[in-house]
């Protein structure tokens, strides 16, 4: 049973990357999402269904468009493959056997919040942008998390408004280093997408988020340095640092607390 709903959600989910794909692309060229066909980035050939099944048709095509035989690049299968993997754990940790209309709307909004987030993080490495309207869907479905009780559980509306606090505090640190920096440092986008981390952290978390961000962003830039890949006045997008922070604090916030705490 737990395998089988594994296997759904992550079908399921490497076919809604395929759509996420679409979003990341149409919104940057300000298309319409869901009036045209796709097409190839190079040759603009119109794509057909068998161009178009996920994963399967980049590798049967060896990664190559058909018409044009150039290479398709690696986001677009990397975005299909981590939407799959993320909704197959989250259909794996989720109790999924006794099902409510709000424990329904609270999974929904969890999925659409990794949607959310998958987005923003290769819409950042490919373009370079985070979506405000994307990020304005990730801050309704944490409020819709929060309202369904988070999958029939209780929110103490102090913690609400702690997060609320964190997510402000996220917000302004990056909004001030964009301002000092003249945008040269953080984007505004990347202001708005601390606050969605800080809500979606929550506090403490939000702290080991952004610690986190920080460190990997760091550890990332000096690499690129040292294999001459950059220059050190180069910019590299933030955006999936944020992204990295906040599911690392996710996963190990509480214990990386506790272990620092220990040492008080």
């Amino acid at each position: 049973m737990v395998l089988g709903m594994l296997g759904v959600f992550g079908i399921f989910g490497i076919f809604a990357g395929s759509f996420l794909n679409l979003l990341i692309d149409r919104f940057y060229r300000g298309e319409q999402i869901l009036i045209g066909r796709s097409h190839c980035d190079n040759c603009k050939h119109t794509l057909s269904w068998k161009d178009l099944i996920p994963l399967l048709s980049f590798v049967l095509l060896g990664g190559k468009c058909r018409y044009c035989d150039k290479p398709i690049g690696w986001i677009n299968p990397s975005v299909e493959l981590v939407t799959g993997v993320s909704f197959g754990l989250i259909a794996g940790f989720s109790d999924l056997s006794n099902l409510s209309s709000l424990s329904v709307l609270g999974y929904l909004s969890i999925l659409s919040l990794a949607g959310v987030f998958i987005i923003t993080f290769f819409a950042d490495i490919k373009y370079g942008v985070v979506y405000q309207e994307v990020i304005v869907v990730g801050i309704l479905a944490v409020l819709v998390y929060w309202i369904t009780g988070e999958i029939g559980g209780t929110r103490e509306i102090r913690g609400i408004i702690c997060d609320l606090i964190a997510a402000s505090c996220a917000f302004l640190f990056f909004w001030i280093l964009h301002k000092a920096f003249k945008g040269r440092a953080m984007g505004r986008g990347d202001a708005d997408l601390a606050f969605l981390v800080g809500l979606t952290a929550g506090w403490p978390n939000v702290i080991v988020a952004l610690f986190f961000s920080f460190l990997t962003g760091a550890v990332f830039g000096l690499i690129l340095v040292v294999t001459g890949a950059q220059k050190l006045k180069s910019t590299v997008p933030f955006g999936p640092f944020l992204i990295a922070g906040l599911v690392i604090s996710l996963i190990f916030g509480e214990s990386f607390i506790n272990w620092y705490l220990s040492f008080l």
